[in-house]
């Protein structure tokens, strides 16, 4: 296997490259052989993989939280709030849970340790 990085793009690729394929293109100008990128959140730089700072983490870690609570919104409450026939049928002791939980969900970026600890409410059962 071997990686790449070209500067003008700032593509980064893995290959496999057989040194008898003589069919094999040349790169674009620009592109140098590195090692292998530490993760995808790692940028070239002086003809090394830096490490991402503590605000691009936490931005990432961000995205991601809020990706799993409007996951859990669609798949978990929006299909019991948002049908009349299950949200009728239940009690309003229920129905308040049900609202309590949809609302710590929207509120989980509120919480003071958010992006880097985040208590994830319990979905009413």
């Amino acid at each position: 296997m071997k990686y790449f990085y070209n500067s003008n793009t700032e593509a980064y690729w893995e290959t496999i490259t057989d040194p008898s394929d003589k069919t094999v293109l040349a790169y674009p100008s620009g592109t140098v052989e590195v090692v292998k990128r530490p993760s995808y959140l790692h940028t070239y730089s002086n003809n090394k993989w830096v490490a991402p700072s503590t605000e691009i983490l936490n931005a990432n870690l961000a995205e991601a939280i809020r990706g799993k609570r409007n996951s859990l919104l669609s798949s978990e409450v929006d299909r019991v709030v948002s049908n009349p026939l299950r949200w009728g049928d239940m009690s309003e002791e229920k129905q308040a849970e049900w609202a309590l939980y949809r609302k710590a969900l929207l509120d989980i970026t509120d919480q003071g340790t958010f992006p880097t600890s985040v208590t994830w409410p319990t979905k009413p059962e």
